[in-house]
This record gives C-alpha cells, structure tokens and sequence, in this order.
C-alpha cells in the first residue's frame, strides 16, 4: 500500500505498474494521477538510467520561488552597481569642471597639438609638441624610424613636421 503526499489517496501497487513515486527531491510519494505525466513519461519511471525527474508541486514551487528570489537579487545588484557607477561619473565630472574652471582662471592656455602645429609662428617654435613613436614589437630605433618614413609622407600629413629623430630608450 501506498499513499500519495498530495492528494493523501491510498494505492495498491500492481505487478505492471507502480501506483506511486518518490519525488526525485524530497523522496515523499506522488501517485501517477498527481504527476500529471504523460504514458511514455510512466514508462520510463523504473528506468535505473532516467533522466526524466518526477517533482512534487511543492518542490516544483520551492525551485521556482528560488529562481525567482535569484533574479530578484541579481537585478537589485545590478541597480546598486548601476547607482554606484553614476555616483562615480558624476564625481569624476565635477572633478573635471573643477579643474577647467580653475585653469581658467589661472589663465592657462589650453592649445592643442594640432592648434600648435597649425600655428607656425615664431613665438611658438620653442613650445612645438613631441612625439613619441614606438613599435609594438621589440626592434631597432633606426628600423622603427625608417618604417615611419616608408609609410607616412611627413609632407602629406599638413601639421608642420619639422623632423624626426631617434631618441635612446629609457
């Protein structure tokens, strides 16, 4: 004899079919009416090897509200993190208003390379930007400097190149 955790009926077990199986979670009865399981489901029950799990409605509910509480706790971590992040950009901004501000009013000048570079006057000559080019791979400094050469036309580029060099690495 067997009785049914859900709906608390009592079934006899037949020699082809068993009337009642454990819930693959908490091992308590469930008759095959409760199960709501297909014929070819039933016929794969007493399999050794199954991978059909049969599940009370209550286990069925604790995993669904676990998924649930799950999503919930992700999604409020993504909020917090998302507030956090605006917190720090918004921080970061006022910094650099700050900052603008005050190098404006401390009248310093806020040139460009290429407003220097386009400016080719005297008065900037001394105060022309530098450029440092390295390769990616390790090689000579002249190799690096006839790559540049063979692949950039200085005069092409409209920026005021004046020359180049070789500079030994730090």
């Amino acid at each position: 004899m067997m009785e049914c955790s859900l709906c608390n009926q009592i079934k006899q077990p037949t020699k082809e079919l068993n009337p009642c199986y454990p819930c693959d979670s908490c091992r308590n009865l469930i008759c095959l009416e409760c199960s709501k399981l297909t014929a070819s489901e039933i016929r794969c029950l007493p399999l050794s090897c199954r991978v059909l799990k049969i599940q009370c409605i209550k286990c069925l509910n604790y995993e669904f509200i676990e998924l649930l509480r799950d999503q919930i706790n992700d999604k409020c971590q993504i909020l917090k993190d998302k507030e956090d992040i605006i917190e720090i950009l918004k921080s970061k901004i006022t910094d650099l208003e700050n900052r603008i501000s005050e190098s404006a009013n401390h009248g310093a000048s806020t040139s460009t390379y290429a407003h220097i570079a386009k400016n080719n006057t005297k008065n900037v000559k001394n105060n022309r930007p530098k450029i440092i080019i390295r390769p990616k791979m390790r090689q000579n400094r002249q190799k690096t400097k006839e790559d540049i050469e063979g692949e950039v036309k200085l005069q092409n580029l409209k920026i005021g190149v004046q020359k180049t060099t070789t500079v030994q690495p730090r």
